[in-house]
């Protein structure tokens, strides 16, 4: 069976560095393909450094982004993805573990993107 793997993409604030709870809880999904995180240029050297400590894993990038165009920075790097899928995400919740798959299968019964 053919694995259905999603590129997923959020912008993120501080917000007390929830963005590592809410990506931890997306890893659960066993469609992750990649997850690209665009940080507020608010966010400090010691809260960039801490959400990169917490997310080191090869299919997570992480971008400080110039806030030019607010969570729309997310889509900046929408380009470098390769998985059939795409999801943007917020950065401020907890995702049920079988939440990418739920996407996946409305998308595929009702032929959407």
């Amino acid at each position: 069976m053919e694995t259905k793997l999603v590129d997923i993409y959020m912008a993120s604030l501080w917000r007390q560095g929830h963005v590592v709870k809410t990506v931890k809880s997306l890893l659960q999904n066993p469609e992750v393909g990649t997850i690209t995180i665009s940080c507020s240029k608010k966010y400090t050297e010691e809260q960039l450094n801490y959400v990169k400590s917490e997310l080191n894993l090869p299919n997570i990038f992480i971008y400080v982004t110039d806030d030019k165009k607010g969570s729309n920075e997310k889509l900046k790097y929408i380009h470098q993805g390769t998985n059939k899928y795409i999801a943007l995400c917020d950065d401020d919740l907890i995702y049920p573990s079988d939440y990418l798959n739920k996407l996946i299968l409305g998308c595929e019964k009702y032929d959407a993107h």
